[in-house]
Order: structure tokens, then sequence, then C-alpha cells
């Protein structure tokens, strides 16, 4: 079973909805067993996203990029269309 609101859990959690919006939604997790759940299976990440420092975010200049088995694939040849028939005259009948 799913529910469509369950979307808005992470505004909801990381207090980033309005107050009408919070408001409809703690009036739908209580009717709402999925997303009850959804929200104590997510409830720890809004203080695990606090103890990220900006520094553990940058790449340091020697970072030697992604190996070769992540690079992008080359661009594939792609088949020329079939040129457009010619188009033939007719004559008009005098």
């Amino acid at each position: 079973m799913s529910c469509d609101r369950t979307v808005a859990l992470g505004a909801y959690l990381l207090g980033s909805l309005d107050p009408a919006e919070r408001s409809s939604f703690e009036r739908h997790l209580h009717g709402c067993s999925v997303c009850r759940r959804e929200m104590v299976r997510l409830a720890p990440l809004p203080g695990l996203l606090g103890q990220v420092q900006l520094s553990d975010l940058e790449l340091s200049l020697d970072d030697p990029g992604p190996g070769p088995d992540l690079w992008p694939l080359p661009p594939r040849d792609e088949p020329e269309a079939d040129p457009p028939p010619a188009r033939t005259r007719r004559r008009r009948r005098p």
C-alpha cells in the first residue's frame, strides 16, 4: 500500500511546510498508517543532516575524477535517414 502524500514527509520533517500545509499534513498523518510508518523511518534524517559540515561536501583539488568505468559512453553513430523519394512531375493533358 502507498500514499501519494508521502512525498511531503521530507518537507514536513525538515520544517519546510508553511503553517497551513503543516496543519493539513498533521491531520493526514492521524489517518494514514503508511505515512506514519514512513515518518518513523525518516525521522532521524534531520538530525543526521544537521551534523554535515560544508567541508564534508567540498572536493579537494587533487580529486582524480571518475575512473574509466564511469566515463560516458561514446555517441552512437546515428543511421542516416533514407532520402525522401524523388517527386515526379505529371504532364498536363492538353
